[in-house]
């Protein structure tokens, strides 16, 4: 099916435009998650950064509370919890499974919500449950991610009910190879080239099948292996069918030293259909990835010199350039349709001509993250550490006040 944007008509595949207004139509991609998808285009200033709602870990923001269709859901001491919006009735949904026998504690857990259930997950995926909906058990994954010794979790991305992560080794761990057995040259390369043993994976929650989808390999002197984020954008993103992500390509033919051989940081699309890979003009032109729409199969770049957004349609490979604010920067949330940026504790709703609308003002304790989907954006308002509660806000369809409020009490999740 395709859709007009601009009259919300859907129209079969035999058209191409839209029958009142002439507009281009545009593909229905579905998934389930109401744009809960991880946009990562927004992020705090300090890489550390823990909020009440997100916190930031490992490329991207892993969420503590989390909005699927009305229902806010968070973890409360060793359970797991949903709140209606706007009743605010709360349900006891299940008690989380091998916490400590996992050396898990609530605070490093977080959760992704969609129709079919509930993922909770550590950073490193040690800890790893999903709860159908109307399940008081979970099933149990924390075996299913396995590592080595010299092998990191290095990103997490997660959509509808898949699960993408990236093995990645160590970049402190080294290994002696020698490439000339007449000459006995060696070189001090990184193990992961030693031993090919970085990769990115997916499992499926719902069938438990795990699959790799990328590892380390060699064409000729050239090394390949995927890697987290670093110069070109974020990490892992994308859905069932495309998955955009990072590699370091190194070209091991020099005689000098491996350590003086840099890596070159390069983004690609891999499709996970055909297995065709292909390298985003990211360093070519100038782009900075910033993420692949997984509802809608667009890549968006951003230019800041031009202050201009490039949007990218995989299927059709029509590229537009829009103009945005000259106060986006990279710590600037954008999500493809909607910008909003924290000062203070004030978050504005940011216009392509540079203007801005308040969009609410925390007044005390709020911190910089936030949660939105297609429908609700929630804030947290007010910490009162001598009564110890918090009290959270949430706005439908981008109101400038608040819809509905809810106060909870801190638990050991929140500390």
């Amino acid at each position: 099916m395709k859709i007009c944007k601009n009259c919300q008509i859907e129209f079969d595949e035999s058209h191409n435009f839209c029958s009142r207004c002439g507009s281009k139509l545009e593909k229905i991609v579905k998934y389930e998650t109401l744009g809960t998808e991880y946009f990562q285009t927004r992020y705090p200033n300090d890489p550390l950064f823990s909020g009440r709602i997100a916190q930031y870990k490992s490329c991207r923001n892993h969420f503590k509370r989390f909005i699927y269709d009305d229902y806010h859901y968070y973890i409360s001491e060793m359970e797991l919890w949903k709140e209606e919006i706007p009743t605010g009735e709360r349900t006891l949904i299940a008690t989380l499974d091998n916490i400590e026998k996992t050396h898990h504690d609530i605070s490093s857990l977080f959760l992704f919500v969609n129709k079919d259930g509930i993922i909770v997950y550590s950073e490193n995926l040690k800890y790893l449950y999903y709860y159908p909906h109307y399940s008081e058990s979970g099933i149990n994954y924390c075996d299913k991610v396995s590592t080595t010794e010299s092998q990191i979790v290095s990103d997490i991305y997660i959509s509808d009910n898949l699960i993408f992560y990236c093995l990645a080794s160590e970049p402190s761990v080294f290994n002696e190879v020698v490439f000339d057995k007449h000459s006995k040259q060696s070189k001090q390369i990184p193990i992961s080239i030693a031993q090919k043993n970085s990769k990115i994976e997916k499992l499926n929650v719902i069938t438990g099948e795990k699959e790799i989808i990328f590892s380390s390999i060699y064409l000729g002197d050239i090394y390949i292996e995927p890697t987290m984020t670093t110069s070109n954008g974020y990490g892992l993103s994308g859905n069932r069918d495309y998955l955009a992500f990072s590699v370091n390509i190194y070209n091991i033919s020099s005689e000098t030293d491996f350590d003086s051989c840099e890596a070159k940081d390069t983004k690609v699309l891999f499709n996970l259909n055909t297995k065709e890979i292909k390298i985003l003009p990211t360093d070519t032109l100038g782009r900075y990835f910033l993420f692949l729409d997984a509802r809608r199969n667009q890549i968006w770049y951003v230019d800041m010199e031009q202050f201009k957004h490039i949007r990218y349609d995989i299927e059709t490979g029509i590229i537009e350039e829009l103009e945005h604010s000259d106060k986006f920067d990279l710590h600037t949330y954008f999500d493809g349709v909607d910008a909003y940026y924290y000062k203070g504790y004030q978050c504005s709703k940011l216009f392509r001509n540079g203007s801005t609308e308040e969009f609410i003002n925390t007044e005390t304790h709020g911190d910089e993250s936030f949660f939105k989907t297609d429908k609700w954006i929630m804030l947290l308002s007010d910490t009162n550490t001598f009564f110890r509660t918090e009290t959270y806000l949430y706005f439908e369809n981008g109101a400038i006040s608040p819809t509905y409020q809810s106060t909870f009490t801190l638990t050991e999740q929140l500390i």
